[in-house]
Order: C-alpha cells, then structure tokens, then sequence
C-alpha cells in the first residue's frame, strides 16, 4: 500500500501550493475563529439568543476539532464540506441583522429583466451539459477499466474511445496507450498483422498508436510520475514485442524520469532493476562484460529501492533474482 499524500493537511498544502498556499489556508481558519471568538464578547453577544449562542460554541468545536484532525492526519470529502459550510452557517448567524435588514430592489427595465433571465438560463444550460459529457466519459471509462479488469482489451479499448471522444482527457490517452501496448504483444505472439485502429477509426501500425496515445498524455500532464510509468511499461511492452532496442531505451529513460518527478517513491528504482534483469535474462550466453554491465546498473537500483523501503519484499526478491544471475549464491542467503 503506497499513500500518495503526507499525514499533515498542513504540510500538504504547502508541499502543492508553497507558502501562498498553506499562508491562504491558515489566514482563513485565523479568520473563522476570529469571528467565533466574537461569540463571548458582549457586543456580538447581545443580539444573540440562547439556541445561537450554542449553534456557534457547537461550530467552535467542530471547527477546532477538524483544525487537529487535519494536523494529524489529511481532510476528506466530508471533512472539506464542514470546513467551508459551517463557516458560512457562522457568518449567517453573526451578522443576520444585516442580512434581514437589506432589501433588493430591482428597478431595471423588462427588457433587461428577460435578457439576465436568458442569460442566466443559457449559462445553466451550457453548465449541465458540459457535466453530462463528464458523466457520459466517466461512465464509459469506468466500463472500460472492468473491461481490462478481466484482459477483454478489445471491449475495454472501445469504451475507452468512447470517453476519448466525448472529451480527449489525458487519463483516458493513459489508459488507451497501455492497452493498445497489450494488443501489441497479444499481436505478436499470435503473429497478427501489427495494426490496430484508432479513436478517428482510422487503421496504423499499433506501435505508432501506442507512442501516439503516451505523448498525448504526458504533453497533457508532463509532471505526472504515473504518465512516465506507463510509458515505461508500454515500451518494455513493445520491446517484447518487437525487439527493438529503442523501445528498451525509451522504458528506462521514462522510469528514470518518473524517478525524478518521485525520488522517495521505491517502485522506481525497483522497476529500474526489474528492466535491467529482464534484459539480462533474454542473453543467451552472457560474457564477462555483460555481467559487469548488469551488475553495474541492476545492483545499486534495487539496492536503493531497498534504503527507502527496508521490508519491500518485491525488491527483496527483485534482489535474489538479480544475484543469482551474477551467481553470487552467498549474498543470495544473506539476502534472504
């Protein structure tokens, strides 16, 4: 289990959105204190009644109580409603007199009264479909990920075109990317004629879908570590598939780039280890210089995956696997 965020919603602001970030968050829970605080003054008091009086102490709490919960831990969904809701309910209390006191009077012609009522009813309608097409994306997404879920990668890849048509997300060229490198390999072995069709229907050379799908996604989040992943994974993929040494370059630059974006995450510079010893299984008859070369580069990636997580097991094995192709059948005990 690998948790994405810090056990701090403090430290998580500031580690998204720096100082203006974690400044903006504290200035606004400073502020609805503040205004709480009011509560046990005799001014803000007096035009209070009793049942008031306690709806604000009972916001005080609450308030407080997510302030320390987010210090030692993150905020939820449910948590982030309270947090913004119940101040507003606060603001609403204190100043009602305000509120009640105000009256809106609108003195514009009828014309212009049925130019803000169109207005507002185009922008309404504009914003419902644009959440329907979310929807109807999402949904086909969601069908095709159970559709992967099961290898059915010919079902999955047309609902994953589908939410591609309705709306050309980066998540979705993700996914299509990894499944078009699976039909690849399926292809291969089955000795298929390499092409694949697709989003515009149009039939290409699955290789060239593949890449095409990867840079789509990465161009649209480029500092996303798992966009890197899986172009690392789909060009180990088309390596198996095809062969061809570039496709074994451009999987050990990707994950040594999502590396980069993650240094303190060890599936990296395992993954790293994993490529490398893959490549050194597929030689028949290694020479002194292969070896060297492999122990080079294999050793110190799983060897770091292991410093920043000392009871990976995969790595553990990942490492086992690695000496014993070095034939290292001592370090191969004490490894275990």
């Amino acid at each position: 289990m690998y948790i994405t965020r810090l056990i701090n919603e403090f430290i998580n602001y500031f580690a998204t959105t720096g100082f203006l970030g974690v400044g903006t968050y504290m200035l606004f829970l400073g502020v609805v204190l503040s205004q709480l605080l009011h509560i046990f003054t005799r001014n803000a008091s007096q035009n209070l009644t009793t049942e008031e009086r306690l709806l604000l102490i009972s916001c005080f709490s609450i308030v407080a109580s997510l302030i320390v919960t987010n210090f030692f831990g993150f905020s939820v969904t449910v948590s982030n409603i309270y947090l913004y809701v119940i101040p507003a309910c606060i603001v609403a209390v204190l100043h009602k007199n305000k509120f009640e006191s105000q009256e809106v009077v609108y003195r514009g012609s009828q014309a212009v009264r049925k130019r803000i009522v169109i207005g507002a009813s185009i922008t309404s309608m504009a914003i419902l479909y644009s959440v329907a097409r979310y929807l109807a994306a999402d949904v086909a997404y969601a069908m095709g990920e159970g559709l992967a879920g099961v290898q059915d990668y010919s079902g999955s890849l047309t609902q994953y075109y589908k939410a591609y048509n309705i709306r050309a997300e980066h998540v979705y060229a993700d996914r299509i990317s990894n499944v078009l490198a699976q039909i690849t390999l399926l292809q291969a072995a089955t000795k298929g004629d390499g092409n694949c069709v697709s989003h515009l229907n149009e039939l290409k050379p699955c290789t060239q879908l593949v890449e095409l799908y990867t840079n789509a996604a990465i161009s649209g989040s480029p500092k996303n570590p798992l966009y890197h992943r899986t172009q690392s994974r789909n060009a180990i993929l088309l390596y198996q598939a095809t062969s061809d040494e570039k496709y074994f370059d451009i999987a050990i630059g990707a994950i040594r780039a999502a590396q980069q974006l993650a240094p303190t995450d060890p599936r990296y510079p395992y993954t790293l280890a994993l490529f490398y010893l893959a490549q050194q299984e597929n030689i028949k008859k290694p020479t002194d210089k292969d070896l060297s070369r492999f122990e080079n580069l294999a050793v110190p990636a799983v060897e770091f995956a292991l410093r920043l997580k000392p009871n990976y097991r995969d790595a553990i094995y990942a490492k086992v696997l690695i000496l014993k192709q070095l034939k290292k059948k001592q370090r191969c005990k004490d490894t275990y």
